[in-house]
């Protein structure tokens, strides 16, 4: 409720905060077919148990376009997700970030990068559009129209003709997010 608050004032009137009571049985419909989760809670006195239901979520909204946490427990990341939903809604077009991943061979686990991209690339499709860029004989070249691209921990030696290309489009104003890993 504090971060809401803090929002609220800072925004002025480009934010309009509408609170919602889970007495009213409408609003808890309007809650659940947003879906917004009700939450259980348990109440203890000295002499009483009880159970209650709240909804403890937001719908963020701008123009036509509606966003929501279904579930505000944790209010440690709050201010982000809000910001990012409100950045996300109001921006016009989306940056383009590539991802090359070819040059890294399994893990001593049996895996690649490309297994755990999943995350990584759900959290950058939040606020890029992600493309997984793959160098091979049909393509040959890196987008000039990226706005950056990403080279995660490479372990093995990138082809001659790669390395001409990566070096062509950062001359060309590209930008190049290297994640090497110190020990290898």
């Amino acid at each position: 409720l504090n971060v809401m608050k803090e929002l609220e004032a800072l925004g002025g009137e480009n934010l309009n905060v509408i609170y919602k009571s889970t007495v009213n049985e409408g609003d808890n419909l309007e809650a659940e077919n947003k879906g917004i989760q009700a939450i259980t809670f348990q109440q203890h006195n000295y002499d009483s148990f009880g159970i209650t239901q709240a909804f403890l979520g937001l719908e963020i909204s701008y123009e036509d376009k509606s966003d929501v946490i279904p579930s505000v427990l944790d209010t440690q990341n709050l201010e982000y997700e809000i910001v990012s939903i409100v950045r996300n809604q109001t921006i016009e077009e989306k940056k383009r970030i590539g991802i090359i991943a070819e040059n890294v061979q399994l893990s001593a686990y049996g895996q690649t990068p490309f297994d755990s991209f999943q995350t990584f690339n759900q959290v950058l499709g939040r606020e890029y559009d992600v493309e997984m860029i793959i160098f091979d004989e049909e393509n040959r070249t890196i987008d000039d129209g990226l706005d950056a691209l990403i080279i995660p921990g490479p372990n093995l030696e990138i082809e001659p003709e790669l390395a001409i290309e990566m070096r062509r489009y950062f001359n060309d104003g590209g930008a190049i997010f290297l994640m090497v890993d110190p020990i290898q």
